[in-house]
């Protein structure tokens, strides 16, 4: 910004700097809209010498310019583009100035312009003499709370998170379940269990939605949202909505849930948590550590893991690698909590982006995957089980991949150390353990008759 002028203005100097119009072509519209705002905050007058519909024009370079292009197109019937415009800088007036009102002869505008004005100087501009159109933005946030005052309500719940847990859901339907409900006569009563988590965490994904495309809305009730026949919501009441030409921040999204969170009970939120952080992913960690300390880490950490098996095993590779990224996202928050459990969880993200990449027959990147992995479980080999459990399973994994790089002697002596590691642990009755040795065995077996047949060539 380059200083024009200043005037007195409530008995304050208040510079007046000029947006060169040729930065536009360089610049997203986020970028302008953020620049002009921090001015603004600087309780500066910010003169743009191009039209509204130049200024917020701009190359559609990636996803993100072509969402906000969406956005306008697609409103522009319901709310004025300068509205739009407003609303995303906020605290401010914009003036769409065709003719130089006399507080700007000083200027020697050339027209047309934008010209933003924090919303406090308003009522002291002399408008007098000019050709403009004025839109103030809307104070959007004037009900909302200070999000980082919430009480914590669900901290017992957060504790007991695995009672839950979406995956019990799908256990009831699976194997004995169906039967053991139906001989203890809770049928209904998990069917409406199942009910309510569908629809808080379709209201969390419907949310995150929204709020993945620049979209607040900033009165959220329960009775918002109707259940629909085929699992889906419909939100309905949007009076309070507003549309940005900006990426939210972590906390106008919390502002936006602050309402939902402070009507739901616990089994609701961890359902709306799980819903919001399956649509945005990473970006909704921010957010949702708004609400809740680090223990939320865990939980979501999990969830993501779960997700990346399921995707490796349905072939979406791009899906799984995206979930293995969220995971340690979410499990590096966690060490707030517990440094020793997250870094484990660490290694098991690491593990499976390593079967992702095998089940693609990426077999050079997946044993690079292994071996990292395996590597630093051997930092602190004899920890513990599950450390131990870990780095059977990494063995036998970077094993088959070894195999499949057709490096058969350095196979079968992991597949060796894996089988020593598991006779060494303590004889307790671990099933995975066991599991893991009766895997191991019987690699070394069909990889020896493998190998013996070969030298018979």
């Amino acid at each position: 910004m380059r200083i024009v002028t200043q005037v007195t203005l409530a008995g304050q100097q208040v510079y007046i700097v000029a947006y060169d119009p040729s930065q536009l072509a360089h610049t997203s519209l986020e970028q302008r809209v953020l620049s002009v705002s921090e001015s603004l905050r600087a309780y500066e007058i910010v003169v743009c010498e191009v039209s509204l519909a130049d200024f917020l024009a701009e190359e559609q370079a990636d996803d993100r310019a072509r969402l906000r292009k969406l956005l306008l197109d697609a409103n522009v019937e319901l709310i004025h583009p300068a509205q739009m415009l407003a609303d995303s800088i906020e605290d401010v007036g914009v003036l769409i100035v065709t003719k130089a009102p006399h507080f700007l002869k000083c200027v020697e505008l050339v027209s047309p312009a934008m010209v933003f004005v924090p919303s406090t100087f308003l009522g002291h501009l002399d408008l007098s003499g000019g050709q403009l159109e004025s839109i103030r933005s809307k104070p959007w946030k004037a009900n909302t709370i200070d999000v980082f005052e919430l009480e914590d309500r669900f901290s017992e719940g957060l504790k007991a998170w695995r009672f839950y847990d979406s995956s019990r859901l799908k256990s009831r339907r699976q194997g004995a379940g169906p039967v053991l409900s139906e001989a203890l006569g809770l049928e209904q009563d998990l069917a409406r269990v199942e009910r309510e988590y569908m629809y808080a965490h379709a209201i969390g994904s419907a949310v995150g939605h929204e709020h993945a495309n620049q979209w607040l809305a900033m009165d959220l009730k329960l009775e918002h949202f109707l259940p629909l026949q085929n699992g889906k919501i419909s939100h309905v009441d949007h009076g309070d909505d507003v549309f940005l030409l900006r990426q939210p921040t972590a906390e106008e999204c919390a502002k936006s849930i602050a309402p939902l969170y402070q009507q739901m009970n616990y089994p609701q939120w961890h359902a709306f948590r799980e819903g919001y952080w399956d649509m945005r992913r990473r970006q909704a960690l921010d957010v949702l550590l708004i609400f809740e300390d680090a223990r939320i880490g865990e939980i979501l950490g999990c969830r993501s893991v779960a997700n990346a098996v399921q995707a490796r095993n349905e072939g979406d590779t791009q899906a799984a690698v995206a979930w293995c990224e969220g995971a340690e996202a979410a499990f590096r928050a966690y060490q707030e909590i517990d440094e020793a459990a997250s870094w484990l969880y660490l290694r098991r993200v690491q593990l499976v982006q390593g079967d992702v990449y095998f089940y693609n027959e990426s077999f050079t990147e997946a044993l690079a995957v292994y071996e990292s992995a395996l590597a630093l479980l051997r930092e602190r080999k004899g920890r513990g089980m599950p450390e131990n459990r870990e780095m059977m399973s990494g063995m036998i994994n970077s094993a088959a991949a070894l195999q499949a790089l057709s490096r058969n002697e350095e196979a079968r002596e992991r597949l060796l150390q894996a089988k020593r590691l598991g006779e060494s642990l303590p004889p307790e009755d671990d099933p995975r353990v066991r599991f893991l040795l009766d895997t191991t065995s019987r690699n070394i077996e069909s990889l020896e008759q493998l190998m013996r047949k070969a030298a018979k060539r």
